[in-house]
């Protein structure tokens, strides 16, 4: 697949006509991507899998197990282990006085489709519960449709396992009839990083992104705030951290002697935040998105794309953020998309991002007149031009809604969802 560009006009406040770039990265064939697709209750479909060993943790987000039964196979949980085979426990389920009317064998209270049991206690809905319907004496499929206004193929696709034995069908037995009207109804996910100061003079510019975001159909957008004041992020973004990975900071600031890194170096500290350990010497911008995010994908428990924005600062935030999650928490990265970024192409961050096989795909939105990642060369252009300078445009020109809308379209086309 190699390198793709991608290249549209847009209409600046001024009036000129410029001409903007897109640049994707992906990874070629000869990358070991971790990729899998199973059948609905769990098991490897043939010849559609790689390199499982990347990641311990598969289907419904258990922990596989592959030294008896092979990958994919068998999977442990805190109470039970699972085999996607049969689609049943291996032994009996501790809460069965609960479910009298199940098989204590019986997994996801027999619908995958809906519910998850990472414990391996009882099904559960991610999303919030989807409507049911206990059966009662003489109640059959045909009368369910007629009943809730669901035909009969809607109830075999909310059902699986009822197909085929429509005449089986015991009282107390539990059909779902419609899916969940709460919660989230796309577990694919983007967190958002803003600019220097997270918005500092209030001007609402973060709000209307995130809401331009969803009109233009990428997933449960979410901002995520880690900042410092406006000129430190200034600063900071263009130090250290947007040349060179998160684990080589605190070397790379010692050797230097850069009186930018030196600042940079007395903020860094070993930080654990919200209950997620951090490893080694991390800036707290990083250490505070890391943690809001893996927090986050628990407490939603996405299993779908993982998306992340970065905007000027926040797109130096976002890129280390994307490498420990890959690194460290073996989190697939399905988009990086980095807008008016100060990290250079030739830098040793971005190599080592491309390099990254936990991280799908980078794109770059390069702002022509920006050049914010000459660093303190691109000073004096902000001081003279101020809020109307180009790398602004996203944010506080009179028309960055519509600028907004027409690149968050384009990125939704070519695959953030």
């Amino acid at each position: 697949m190699g390198c793709r560009k991608l290249t549209y006009h847009q209409e600046p406040a001024i009036g000129a006509s410029w001409e903007f770039f897109i640049s994707g990265k992906e990874k070629t064939a000869s990358t070991p991507i971790f990729c899998i697709d199973y059948y609905t209750f769990g098991m490897v479909q043939p010849n559609r899998s790689s390199n499982l060993s990347e990641s311990r943790h598969l289907f419904n987000g258990m922990e596989h197990d592959a030294e008896v039964s092979g990958d994919g196979n068998s999977y442990t949980t805190q109470f039970r282990q699972y085999d996607p085979r049969l689609g049943r426990w291996k032994s009996l389920d501790p809460m069965m006085a609960k479910y009298p009317n199940m098989s204590p064998y019986v997994a996801f209270n027999n619908n995958p489709v809906f519910f998850v049991d990472p414990f391996g206690l009882e099904g559960t809905n991610p999303g919030g519960e989807p409507k049911t319907h206990t059966l009662e004496k003489g109640e059959t499929l045909s009368g369910l449709s007629e009943k809730y206004g669901v035909s009969v193929e809607e109830l075999y696709e909310l059902n699986p396992d009822v197909k085929g034995r429509e005449k089986e069908l015991q009282i107390g037995e539990v059909i779902v009839i419609s899916k969940p009207s709460g919660g989230r109804t796309n577990n694919n996910v983007t967190y958002y990083s803003a600019g220097a100061g997270h918005d500092e003079g209030n001007t609402g510019y973060i709000e209307e992104t995130i809401d331009d975001m969803s009109a233009s159909g990428i997933s449960n957008p979410t901002d995520v705030e880690s900042h410092q004041d406006q000129q430190d992020d200034a600063i900071w973004s263009n130090g250290a951290n947007s040349k060179i990975p998160y684990y080589d900071i605190w070397s790379y600031s010692s050797r230097t002697r850069d009186p930018i890194n030196a600042q940079e170096r007395n903020r860094i500290g070993n930080t654990v935040t919200e209950g997620v350990s951090i490893k080694g010497k991390l800036d707290p911008r990083v250490s505070q998105s890391t943690s809001k995010i893996i927090k986050d994908i628990r407490e939603n428990q996405y299993d779908g794309e993982i998306s992340l924005m970065g905007y000027s600062t926040g797109s130096v935030i976002m890129a280390q953020t994307a490498l420990y999650l890959a690194n460290e928490e073996d989190i697939v990265i399905s988009n990086l998309v980095l807008i008016g970024t100060t990290i250079a192409n030739e830098s040793e961050l971005m190599r080592t991002l491309e390099e990254n096989c936990n991280i799908m795909s980078i794109t770059r939105v390069d702002i022509p007149g920006d050049n914010v990642s000459q660093g303190a060369g691109s000073v004096p252009s902000f001081i003279l031009l101020g809020d109307d300078h180009p790398h602004f445009m996203y944010a506080f020109w009179s028309n960055a809604h519509e600028l907004r809308m027409n690149l968050f379209k384009i990125l939704n086309a070519n695959g953030l969802k």
